[in-house]
């Protein structure tokens, strides 16, 4: 087994993190589209987009997560979910001083409303804000945090282009 993996902290920098200090973290996104725009919060760390979503209680489903997530997160209402993708991030958390590998599942969903609900309104989350609807066509890998990797690249090519065949 390794000793070390690299990851990144919490200000994008590149660091090794021991094995032994990493929490397994399972954790369920979706990515919600609508009229061309895409649900999307702010990280309230880096001030990046990232997709609504996270970890997987025990006995939740990935899908039961990433639904529960969407609704305490942004009050939309999940109604279909197809898998599109997944990855791993090894990232340290500096508020908690906690080290994770996560293993995460991207959903494309469907939801019966669209209004979003308000920064206070966000349900036991201090990590994100803003839920907003942004522009597909104006998104760049950029605009979302590193810890995603190429996972990012692959999403938005999926998202912006999909009659393209993966």
């Amino acid at each position: 087994m390794k000793e070390f993996v690299k990851g990144l902290n919490i200000h994008e920098q590149e660091i090794e993190i021991k094995v032994d200090d990493l929490y397994f973290r399972p954790s369920s996104y979706g990515l919600i589209i609508d009229d061309g725009k895409i649900a999307l919060l702010r990280s309230t760390v880096n001030n990046k987009y990232i997709f609504p979503g996270g970890g997987v209680d025990l006995g939740e489903t990935m899908e039961e997560a990433m639904k529960r997530e969407v609704v305490e997160e942004t009050g939309l209402v999940v109604e279909t979910a197809d898998f599109i993708d997944a990855a791993d991030a090894f990232f340290e958390y500096t508020p908690d001083n906690l080290k994770f590998h996560a293993i995460q599942f991207f959903y494309l969903c469907t939801v019966s409303n669209n209004s979003l609900i308000t920064t206070d309104q966000i349900v036991d989350d201090n990590a994100v804000k803003q839920p907003q609807w942004v522009d597909i066509s104006g998104l760049k890998i950029e605009d979302f945090s590193k810890h995603e990797g190429d996972l990012i690249e692959r999403l938005l090519n999926k998202i912006q282009n999909p009659s393209v065949s993966q």
